[in-house]
């Protein structure tokens, strides 16, 4: 996992394919459960084959955790077996998503802007 701090408040994570997908999914999540000022983090799929259930597990966490923190989520680069699971599980209504980084940065800028 590679964790690039995009500003003070916006982390981007390119994520890997399974079996490192879990674990930093938790290391993050573990991250995100400590931290005492809200960023907004954006998950980049474009390394990631596909979904396990424990994926979904650890992926619903990060969003609780910045979902209290006071963070917002968004997903890129998904493919569409990725992209496939999450319409069959509903969830693609619980993670926004994005073509790639860049539209995704700018997807939670807006959603910031709308805030203030």
């Amino acid at each position: 996992m590679s964790i690039h701090e995009w500003s003070e408040h916006v982390l981007v994570v390119d994520l890997q394919n399974e079996p490192l997908l879990s674990d930093d999914l938790q290391i993050l999540a573990e991250r995100l459960e400590s931290q005492e000022t809200p960023c907004d983090v954006v998950l980049n799929f474009l390394s990631v084959g596909f979904l396990n259930s424990s994926n979904i597990s650890q992926l619903l966490r990060v969003r609780e955790a910045l979902r209290t923190g006071g963070g917002r989520l968004c997903l890129c680069s998904i493919n569409s077996s990725i992209a496939s699971v999450l319409e069959v599980t509903h969830l693609d209504r619980l993670f926004p998503q994005e073509e790639d980084t860049a539209s995704a940065l700018a997807a939670l800028q807006m959603a910031a802007d709308e805030a203030e």
